[in-house]
């Protein structure tokens, strides 16, 4: 890879944490010749389960927090997990280190331009579906980010295509300061991650910063719907772009007589039906709607747009049928990490749900969704940290059980089901107090439910 002069760069960096990100950054920054020392918390047995390896130069110390590092570097790459507000990063700016995110420092060394994805829910399913949409019209694109491969990872590979298409959380933008995309889309705001932000206005204000460094040249879309959203515009920067389902003849994607349209400032076009579009819900109008406003900012003929929505699913674990057995269907919903978006699972089926939810709770409210509860409900399973407060939210509404395993929620949820209803596992929870990851949590579903099918 062809060396970067970056002058906001020091020649020793920190990588603080080694997942995904920090082992990207660490094959980023030692391929500009900067000198590399690492922090981890687990033990370096454990660490090398991942299968990675730490080349020789880079001096790493495992079940570390890094303090002792701090005064050997001139800057600090933190991992997602490690808040702003830590004291590890009070120390580092204390000491006058340059601290940034693994989004920002990768930023620092591509020129290919850069479409970032942020919101609450939606995000890698509209990142996957417009780095399709772009290959498919000839456009040389490819994922990054909070999506499984860093954005470092891509820049360390000399990535010289058209666009990279990013998906970044607010947990990434917390430590930027020049990140600069040139389309910045925000789907959604909604409660999430309240154990980590002291108020829904900390956590909206930290997504609102994929915009802060947008010039005239670039492009911010906004979900026209969202009534939070709409109270920052003063946020924006760059040209101003929308989507919406309800409001029509608006600058960017909308729905008018069951068709969507995009509209500039100088032309209203027709893409598609919306009756043509393979997702199914309210959610994923939206996410088709978002990924419409960038494909046609960027100039993707609209017979590819609708070619692809006619076939795209969401990745697993987003709405995911299972399997019908007797004609109980089940659904696969563990990304479902937070209340709206389990909200937004219940919105999407018609028929009557036996509901799986629990987890470790983000400080959610579930009062929050009585209504949707009320209407679509009639039983609940309630594992995992949170089946208490689960509990104590809807005993007064619907019956609720309790299971001490995903297993015997599955099981106990079968028994119970009647021909026609639905089983749905929404959690509307983090997964880390059962399982390793949403995905663990999913395919753990997917196997009791396949269990009970060959039995």
């Amino acid at each position: 890879m062809k060396k970067a002069v970056n002058k906001e760069m020091g020649d020793r960096v920190l990588i603080a944490g080694l997942g995904k990100s920090g082992v990207g950054a660490m094959r980023l920054a030692l391929s500009q010749d900067i000198k590399v020392f690492a922090c981890e918390k687990k033990r370096a047995s454990e660490w090398e389960k991942c299968g990675e390896t730490i080349p020789p130069q880079v001096k790493v110390e495992f079940e570390s927090n890094g303090f002792e590092l701090l005064d050997e570097v001139t800057d600090v790459i933190v991992s997602p997990g490690i808040s702003y507000k830590s004291d590890f990063v009070k120390r580092a700016i204390n000491k006058k280190k340059n601290v940034m995110s693994e989004i920002e420092f990768a930023s620092r060394y591509t020129t290919v331009p850069i479409i970032a994805v942020t919101g609450t829910n939606g995000k890698t399913t509209v990142t996957k579906l417009i780095n399709e949409i772009l290959r498919k019209d000839g456009k040389e694109s490819i994922e990054a980010g909070n999506i499984g491969t860093s954005l470092s990872e891509v820049v360390s590979q000399n990535f010289k295509g058209d666009y990279i298409v990013c998906e970044i959380s607010s947990f990434q933008l917390e430590l930027i300061s020049n990140l600069k995309p040139h389309i910045s889309l925000l789907l959604n705001i909604t409660p999430d991650h309240l154990d980590r932000y002291d108020s829904l206005d900390e956590y909206a204000d930290t997504k609102m910063r994929i915009f802060e460094n947008l010039s005239d040249e670039d492009f911010g879309i906004i979900n026209a719907d969202d009534s939070l959203i709409m109270t920052k515009l003063s946020k924006l920067r760059g040209q101003t772009f929308f989507f919406s389902r309800t409001q029509s003849k608006i600058k960017g994607a909308y729905v008018d007589s069951g068709e969507i349209v995009f509209r500039d400032l100088k032309f209203a076009e027709n893409i598609m039906p919306i009756e043509r579009i393979k997702m199914k819900g309210c959610h994923n109008l939206e996410n088709a709607l978002s990924a419409v406003s960038v494909s046609m900012i960027v100039d993707v003929k609209k017979e590819v747009v609708a070619e692809v929505l006619e076939k795209f699913l969401p990745p697993s674990h987003r709405m995911e049928e299972v399997a019908n057995i007797n004609n109980v269907l089940f659904i696969n919903d563990s990304k479902a990490t937070n209340i709206d978006a389990l909200k937004r699972a219940l919105e999407g089926i018609e028929e009557k749900v036996i509901l799986i939810a629990g987890g470790r709770d983000k400080n959610g409210d579930f009062a929050s969704i009585t209504d949707e509860v009320k209407s679509s409900v009639r039983l609940i399973i309630a594992i995992g940290e949170a089946a208490g407060k689960i509990e104590k939210a809807f005993s007064d509404i619907v019956e609720v059980f309790r299971a001490k395993t995903l297993e015997e929620a599955v099981n106990k949820a079968y028994r119970i089901a009647r021909p026609g209803e639905v089983v749905l596992l929404s959690p509307g929870c983090a997964s880390f107090d059962m399982f390793d990851s949403y995905e663990h949590r999913g395919d753990e579903f997917k196997r009791c439910v396949r269990k009970l099918y060959e039995n």
